[in-house]
């Protein structure tokens, strides 16, 4: 018996060989060459036997004694309907997440307990009869033995051997992906302090513009920039360094637009409406003869006041965040579960990595004022610049979690980079005083950025930047799937431009000086900080392959 089966399986390989071709009636069938036998990788499987049966639905493994052994959860290329019933011999893994309740194991590929799988539709070879249709076709390690043997009797008819192809990996499915996303987003604004004021017609020139003043309002600060909604895009893509996705690389970008805020007003020929820029004197002086006349008060610098001042201010200001991060991907576990043809999964993965964030704000003041005193005709042209650029690089630690179930998926992020942080501010002013009859004058300090405040100062901070992320998909194209999510991201550690401005001055400083300046020196740089977070929707397309 032995050897009437190592012929029959020695006529299937004559069948399949390259260049076979049926001998005629009553020719004996040539020689077959040695064919090397495939080592399909079956990496951490067993072999496991039992009887075959269907219960709620669900393939199980039957001992002898009828107990159940394990729920079956086959490869979408094994149809397991045609052994059950029967019993069978099973190459199979354990799923990296177990239940105790309700023990799993993935089948890599079945055969009936004596190696003799069910036969289906027939065909004719050569004109000799109906003969089985070969449709899965395998080697099983053993099964050929010796030269006598393949040749011992004569072959009845070629017999099909079923063996599954490798483990399929568990999760979504390909080895690589890349995903773009349009960002919705919303920023936390950037705090600027008062910067522009009026006064209703007719307030005494000593009050016009000041903070806290009888009719005084604010025309442009004392407010969060930014607050609006903001364009974006966000890059991701990966791969998996093995066909298992256990291991692989997960990259991601994304940018949002630069956020911008004007602000421009003006008055007439005749200095109306009243406009001006207010501050805290710290050193205030009597206007006509110098002296000093205490104590600390608020004041303000006109811009526009009749027949005293015309002019015009603008305020302009910008601000932009991007950030990009490469990370290893690790699988942590997987389960997957297939039931009555729905292909689902629950999988965790653990990136590892480094993080790169930038964030970036200006904020520009200009005047050009004109003198409507006809004893001090003179223009002026003052401009403050504040600068802050933030550049975060750190290790980025996290997780992701992601489920499917038919066409739809989930993906659930969290993580967080901690890392260093280089604050970087800017500060520059400058004023150009031109006088009938008199060479132009050029200083190097405006009105809020003097000597005591200008200049670049930078210092390194330890903080974290955490991320939250979740993204709902739905299957559209069979490597196509488009997503809806939402993120949030933090920052704890910031210098904006807005948050460096002091309005308390010296007005010693103020072009043209007094030299030498009398009493402390105003405004003064100190680092000052703030949170900062970008939360919003995205939605996209990602393809996987």
């Amino acid at each position: 018996m032995r050897s009437r089966m190592t012929a029959v399986l020695a006529a299937c390989a004559l069948v399949l060989s390259p260049g076979f071709s049926a001998p005629a009636d009553g020719q004996t069938p040539a020689r077959p060459r040695a064919a090397p036998k495939p080592e399909p990788s079956l990496a951490g499987s067993q072999t496991v036997t039992g009887r075959l049966e269907q219960r709620d639905q669900q393939y199980v493994l039957i001992d002898n004694d009828g107990q159940l052994q394990a729920y079956l959860i086959p490869r979408e290329s094994l149809d397991l309907d045609q052994y059950v019933g029967q019993d069978v011999e099973l190459n199979v893994r354990e799923p990296m997440l177990r239940s105790e309740n309700e023990p799993s194991l993935w089948v890599n590929r079945i055969a009936l307990a004596d190696s003799q799988p069910p036969q289906t539709a027939r065909r004719s070879l050569s004109g000799r009869g109906p003969q089985p249709l070969i449709s899965q076709i395998g080697f099983d390690d053993g099964l050929f033995h010796s030269d006598d043997d393949l040749m011992a009797e004569p072959v009845a008819a070629p017999v099909a051997v079923a063996v599954a192809d490798v483990t399929q990996a568990c999760g979504p499915p390909g080895w690589i992906w890349v995903s773009a996303d349009y960002l919705l987003w919303r920023t936390s604004g950037m705090y600027v302090p008062p910067l522009v004021t009026t006064s209703p017609a007719g307030t005494p020139r000593a009050q016009a513009g000041v903070l806290g003043a009888a009719g005084t309002t604010v025309l442009f600060g004392e407010e969060d920039l930014f607050t609006s909604d903001v364009n974006g895009v966000r890059l991701r893509s990966g791969l998996w360094f093995d066909r298992d996705s256990r291991i692989g690389v997960h990259g991601d970008f994304f940018a949002l637009e630069s956020q911008s805020v004007l602000f421009a007003a003006e008055g007439n020929a005749s200095g109306s409406p009243i406009l001006a820029r207010p501050f805290f004197n710290i050193n205030p002086r009597n206007p006509v003869t110098n002296a000093f006349a205490p104590p600390a008060r608020q004041d303000s610098q006109l811009i526009s006041f009749p027949a005293v001042m015309r002019g015009e201010i603008a305020v302009t200001a910008d601000s932009q965040l991007q950030s990009g991060s490469l990370a290893l991907r690790t699988l942590l576990a997987c389960e997957s579960f297939c039931r009555e043809g729905v292909n689902s999964y629950s999988r965790v993965d653990i990136l590892t990595g480094y993080r790169y964030m930038e964030l970036t704000d200006n904020l520009f003041i200009t005047e050009e004022l004109n003198s409507l005193d006809p004893t001090t005709l003179a223009s002026f042209d003052i401009s403050d610049q504040f600068s802050s650029e933030n550049r975060f690089q750190g290790i980025d630690l996290g997780a992701i979690w992601q489920g499917a179930w038919q066409r739809f998926t989930l993906e659930l992020l969290l993580k967080a980079a901690v890392g260093s942080v280089d604050q970087r501010v800017d500060i520059s002013g400058g004023t150009v005083i031109a006088q009938r009859n008199a060479t132009e004058q050029s200083y190097p300090a405006g009105f809020l950025a003097l000597p005591s405040n200008s200049g670049s100062f930078s210092r390194n901070q330890w903080t974290v930047v955490p991320e939250l992320g979740a993204v709902i998909g739905f299957q559209v194209l069979p490597k196509v799937r488009a997503t809806v999510g939402y993120t949030l991201v933090y920052w704890n550690s910031v210098a904006r431009a807005g948050d460096q401005i002091d309005l308390f001055l010296n007005p010693d400083q103020i072009p043209p000086p007094i030299v030498p300046a009398s009493g402390a020196l105003f405004p003064e740089f100190n680092f000052v900080e703030s949170n900062y977070w970008a939360q919003g929707v995205t939605v996209g397309l990602e393809g996987r392959w």
